[in-house]
This record gives C-alpha cells, structure tokens and sequence, in this order.
C-alpha cells in the first residue's frame, strides 16, 4: 500500500512539474539599445530619433476612432474615460505623439500638472518634422509653466510656439 501511494505521489508529483512546464514563459530579449541621443532638456532633441508613425498606419482606424471618442468623453466632462480611450490607442500606436499630446491635455485638464508636463515631453521627443504638432505641443507646455505658476517658462514655450508658427525654427 504505501508502495502505491508514493508511485501515486509521483505520478501526481510529475504532472505537476509538467503542467508547471508548460506556463513558464522564455526570458524575454534583450532591450534594444536607444539611438544615441543625448537629451539634456526633455523638449529639446539633440539627436533624430526613429520617425512616429502617421495615423494611417499600424491600427490606423482604431486609433483613429479611439482618438474621436476621447475628444467626445473630453468635452462632457468624462476626463478618467477619455484618458483611460487614449491610453488604450496608445497601446496599439505607442511612438504616435498625437495621442502623447491629447493625452498630456488630458492631464492638465484633470489638474496632473506633472503628468502632463511629463507627457508632454514624450509627445515632443516622438514629433520630428511635424512642425505643426510641435507648436501645439509648446502651446500646452505653456499652459502647464503658466498653472505651475512658472512664468519664465511658460514665456520660454511661446517664444518656441512662435518661432514654430512664424516658420522660423
């Protein structure tokens, strides 16, 4: 009998170790090292990074949809919906800096004032070559210095809107 229960014990014992086997995930890869850009202000790029990808591509339609529900939920007032709708596009286009940029809006609406600021860099580091984007994106940099009370930065940020609206970078 206690012959039969440690065959049994082991038998379930390796079912165990099997079972166990097979939800074990490989160890994942190695991160790939960043371009070898140097930021010594979050707004300002020293090196080109990768380009974003446009919205048309990559899910273009779902985040587009997603980014439209967003601005509905943001104008009645539902900001935990529309943050909550734009983290999800940003799962399916995370280098889109429109979204980065909604999203910092987002926060600064909620009164977030370091998450957006923070979100707002991102947006900047990942918009190269859209000058538009990056004008509206000092344009919120400047309403976060002024909420901050920071009125030398937020005249630093609309100098760099204008000189991003007057064509002159």
């Amino acid at each position: 009998m206690a012959v039969n229960l440690n065959r049994i014990f082991l038998f379930v014992l390796g079912l165990i170790v099997i079972y166990l086997s097979g939800c074990a995930t490989p160890a994942p890869a190695p991160v790939e090292e960043r371009a070898a850009a140097t930021v010594v202000n979050p707004y300002v790029i020293q090196k080109k990074r990768p380009e974003a990808i446009p919205l048309e591509e990559n899910g273009g339609g779902a985040v587009v949809s997603l980014l439209d529900l967003s601005d509905k939920q943001a104008r009645v007032g539902r900001l935990d919906a529309a943050s909550a709708t734009l983290e999800r596009a940003l799962r399916i286009q995370p280098r889109n800096p429109l979204l980065w940029q909604r999203l910092a809006r987002v926060r600064l609406e909620q009164g977030k004032l370091d998450q957006s600021d923070g979100l707002a860099a991102k947006a900047m580091a990942l918009a190269i070559g859209d000058q538009k984007l990056r004008a509206e994106i000092w344009k919120l940099v400047a309403e976060i210095r002024h909420q901050q009370g920071d009125t030398e930065g937020e005249r630093a940020a609309l100098a760099k809107y204008d000189s991003l609206i007057s064509g002159s970078n």
